[in-house]
């Protein structure tokens, strides 16, 4: 991605075939977040946002890190972004005709708002 970034920059024939790429690229996973909205597996969150939370973590990890990027590192990361949107969504929200299932999936996904002593 780095290298398509730069050598966009450098070369206009390249800078084209890559803009619209990245043009497509938000309109894309806002796509993917609003089903994901619809079938009441995410607060409603606008999918750039959410983007930049996920591989935010990630290109420092990969490129800091002497460690390989796994997928358990992944989820890990996932993980904690998806529960802080929830948590500041105040997710999951009071039950309504999403029906008990959904709910007390998305529950259990949450850690406890305080450590437990």
């Amino acid at each position: 991605m780095q290298r398509a970034i730069q050598s966009a920059r450098e070369n206009p024939e390249v800078a084209l075939p890559v803009n619209r790429i990245f043009e497509r690229r938000p309109a894309n996973l806002q796509q993917v977040v609003d089903h994901a909205v619809a079938r009441g597996e995410l607060p409603p969150v606008d999918g750039y946002f959410l983007a930049e939370m996920l591989t935010g973590p990630v290109h420092l990890y990969v490129s800091r890190s002497l460690h390989p990027f796994t997928r358990a590192e992944a989820e890990r990361i996932t993980d904690v972004v998806l529960a802080g949107l929830r948590h500041t969504a105040g997710w999951p929200p009071p039950p309504t005709t999403l029906g008990l299932l959904v709910l007390t999936r998305h529950t259990e996904l949450l850690p406890p708002p305080f450590p437990s002593s």
